[in-house]
């Protein structure tokens, strides 16, 4: 390949491209360990801010805590990307060791506490918020630093099967949709037709990013990696077809039969995948047509829809409305290490038999997404009953010595809870900020510290930007 430093103007796009193409990904351990350190930096965060500076008497405003967050919960993610990949290790175990610290300081205060007297909120619960919002912010981060030379190749996404961090981006965002929507199982359909399109209705905004999306990407001559989704294809169209194939689905088939349904969608794919479809998908054939340009995106769509309803049956499963108590959600606790046990299991026993692709979205994939995802879920959880113990064995204390704090609902983030109100406009606001990027500079001419630079003021904005829309109240959906 040629020199990336003495490319021009009209052959870095073909120097782009190359550049992310043919890559194998890296091991399923490392990207765990890129995706679970960000449990502990939320607990550090939030200790701090609504826990310990009462404490010590000090009340900070909102832009501070914005400010604390970002450098605390955003920053070390964008360094454990790029200059840090190579001591994720020890950045864990640096995290763990604080987090310890800050636990075994707040001991003092627990060793009484009356675990009866802490409830729980059955509509909005903190660790559903988190992990959403952390696999959008990790998201954000890799789809522009992955155009920089500092962003480790093999965590880009691999060609054809692997594991590679990239690779989950889409996955866990169709995960972290289908947990939210378990209403849909309950909604009362009139009429086949009727259904189809207020589906295609409340599509249509995905749809017309993603066409909007192929004509930019066409007329701004934007770098394409077609093996990706394909010619046409994108996320958000992705995302469109998820959802009307599943409201499809589900008003074809009663939803007492939604996990027979889920079991068989995964089978089905990856019969289908078996008997031809993967080695069509992953063969030379000229993309001639819209069929055999689009060939990824439309035969992974069905893997994606299975995802999207493996991620509802976990929502039926942790059934929040039942987890008022603390026992409740120890319970719930014990149900999700259950699960991220099988799913991992599954996922090798897959990955040795069929491999684990996310250009397919065959049943390896499936399965290690949703054993991120619910271990994930696993982790944060822990987070919320930890956070909830102090903060409950605190109270007492705090109103004996007149001590200024908010309600147990308000132990959150800014940040997380503002990505969260407005998921798909965080990641669509991301996504034209890399494009604003790639267009004005040749990323990978850029030395490591403007890299960094680069990176660290955008991850501000698109912070800054849905946070400031949090506060306001403005809900902005797409999805």
């Amino acid at each position: 390949m040629e020199s990336i430093d003495d490319t021009t103007t009209s052959n870095y796009r073909k120097i782009h491209e190359a550049y992310m193409q043919n890559l194998n990904g890296t091991t399923a351990l490392e990207t765990y360990f890129l995706i679970v350190p960000s449990f502990l930096n939320i607990f550090i965060c939030l200790s701090v801010i609504h826990i310990i500076t009462p404490l010590v008497h000090l009340q900070i405003s909102k832009l501070s805590q914005f400010l604390i967050e970002f450098c605390v919960i955003v920053l070390p993610n964008l360094l454990w990307l790029t200059v840090l990949s190579d001591y994720i290790k020890y950045v864990f175990l640096s995290l763990l060791c604080i987090s310890t610290c800050i636990l075994i300081y707040f001991l003092q205060f627990i060793q009484h506490t009356d675990f009866s007297k802490i409830k729980f909120e059955n509509k909005h619960r903190h660790f559903i918020t988190n992990a959403r919002s952390t696999i959008n912010v990790l998201t954000a981060i890799c789809i522009l630093a992955v155009d920089f030379q500092i962003f480790p190749r093999r965590f880009a996404k691999t060609e054809t099967f692997g594991f590679g961090l990239m690779d989950v981006g889409v996955g866990l965002y169709v995960c972290s949709n289908g947990v939210v929507a378990s209403h849909t199982l309950k909604d009362h359909f009139n009429g086949f037709f009727n259904v189809l399109f207020k589906s295609f209705i409340s599509c249509t905004p995905l749809f017309i990013l993603g066409s909007v999306r192929f004509v930019l990407t066409n007329e701004l001559d934007y770098q394409l990696h077609v093996s990706e989704y394909g010619v046409h294809w994108n996320f958000f169209i992705t995302l469109a077809v998820t959802k009307m194939l599943s409201t499809i689905i589900l008003y074809l088939i009663p939803a007492r039969y939604s996990l027979p349904t889920t079991i068989f969608l995964i089978l089905l794919q990856e019969y289908l995948l078996q008997v031809g479809l993967q080695e069509w998908v992953l063969s030379d054939i000229k993309r001639s047509t819209f069929l055999t340009a689009n060939r990824e995106g439309i035969v992974s769509s069905l893997g994606y829809v299975a995802i999207y309803f493996l991620a509802i049956q976990v929502s039926n499963f942790m059934n929040l409305k039942e987890t008022i108590s603390f026992k409740d959600n120890v319970r719930l606790l014990y149900k999700l290490i259950i699960i991220s046990v099988i799913t991992l299991i599954l996922t090798f026993f897959c990955e040795k038999n069929f491999g684990v692709s996310r250009r397919l979205a065959n049943s390896g994939y499936i399965f290690w997404i949703l054993f991120i995802f619910v271990s994930m879920h696993a982790f944060f959880l822990v987070v919320e009953l930890i956070l909830m113990i102090i903060f409950v064995s605190l109270k007492t204390y705090f109103e004996k010595n007149s001590i200024r704090i908010g309600k147990s609902t308000e132990l959150t983030s800014i940040i997380l809870e503002a990505v969260n109100f407005n998921g798909l406009t965080f990641f669509l606001l991301a996504n034209v900020l890399t494009g604003l990027i790639n267009l004005t500079i040749q990323t990978l001419k850029i030395d490591p510290f403007n890299s960094i630079l680069i990176l660290f003021i955008y991850s501000f904005i698109i912070c800054a930007a849905l946070s400031a829309v949090y506060v306001q109240n403005i809900k902005l959906k797409f999805w």
